[in-house]
């Protein structure tokens, strides 16, 4: 009775997966719309081939391939994926608002099993970019999502972007001063972080000298005589003695590791895009002196109350 009872559980689960790889596996083909592609003129009268859940052909002379499921959208419009470069689905709203750090990262919040998506996906909305909101000048981690696709391939892009806030931080309004406050913070974070990588690199020369002078210390010890040559054979080697090391190297003191500053010298190296939240023109101006001070690769985000004259921001940055 108990094997039958396993087997009944087991067979429905079995059944809809066999279904799934079924609908994945059948060639659908939507044929008669207007279709926009991400590049180029709208394509009228349009057939659109999908494979195995991927497009396979796209235009106005494709032929639907033999036995396919032809679906006709004559008079409606067909537009690539949207991407919601802001989104908090899959994440709670008190896990938003949390103390930020640049080691935080957003998808380790995030719950796989919320049932929210399924909305944003019924409207169009096929790619997400978690961004972390928090209380203060470093936010954390983005990261990039496909809603839908299995949790195995749902994650494009991990470490998408480091985000910080000018003056906003989890909150609808900043006075000047609170906006300057974090203009300096973020300066000084950055600073420490741009200290802290060159003390890496000073202290991985400094290893790659040892280890060459530990080699040559290591061969000089083998060659070394038990007992001193007589003086007269050492005169046509009295330069090749000064070339000897006198005593072992030492070696350098391995800096401390610090996850925080690890991000933000990867943002100072461009591995890693920088997305400032900026709102008021004195802010925004603020974060592009950041971005080019420190070379970062930087997307100005928010921009509720941008200045007047959008022209001196081209000529700030052109400088």
């Amino acid at each position: 009775m108990t094997r039958l009872a396993v087997l009944l559980l087991l067979f429905p689960s079995a059944a809809a997966q066999e279904e799934k790889e079924s609908a994945k596996s059948k060639v659908v083909v939507l044929r008669g719309a207007k279709l926009y592609t991400v590049s180029g003129a709208p394509i009228e009268n349009a057939v659109l081939v999908i494979e195995n859940g991927k497009i396979a052909a796209v235009g106005a002379d494709v032929k639907p391939p033999d036995g396919a499921e032809v679906v006709d959208l004559a008079g409606k419009v067909v537009i690539p994926g949207l991407v919601d470069a802001a989104s908090r689905l899959f994440v709670g709203s008190t896990d938003l608002l949390s103390g930020g750090s640049a080691e935080q990262d957003i998808y380790d919040l995030v719950d796989p099993y919320d049932e929210d998506h399924k909305e944003s996906l019924q409207a169009g909305v096929t790619t997400v970019c978690l961004v972390p909101y928090a209380r203060g000048a470093v936010n954390g981690l983005a990261v990039i999502l496909r809603p839908g696709v299995d949790r195995g391939k749902w994650i494009l892009k991990r470490q998408a972007c480091l985000r910080l806030s000018l003056g906003t931080g989890g909150s609808e309004f900043s006075s000047v001063v609170q906006r300057y406050e974090s203009y300096r913070m973020l300066k000084g974070v950055l600073d420490g972080a741009k200290q802290y990588k060159e003390t890496w690199e000073k202290y991985k020369k400094e290893l790659a000298e040892y280890e060459q002078k530990k080699k040559k210390w290591d061969a000089q010890q083998k060659k070394k005589p038990k007992k001193d040559p007589p003086k007269e054979e050492k005169k046509d080697e009295g330069k090749k003695a000064d070339e000897e090391l006198k005593e072992e190297p030492k070696k350098p003191t391995k800096p401390r590791l610090d996850p925080k500053n690890e991000i933000f010298v990867k943002a100072l190296e461009q591995k890693i895009p920088v997305r400032i939240e900026a709102h008021t023109a004195d802010m925004i101006e603020r974060a592009i002196e950041l971005a080019k001070e420190y070379g970062l690769k930087a997307v100005i985000d928010g921009v509720a109350r941008p200045p007047c004259a959008p022209g001196r921001w081209r000529r700030r940055k052109s400088r």
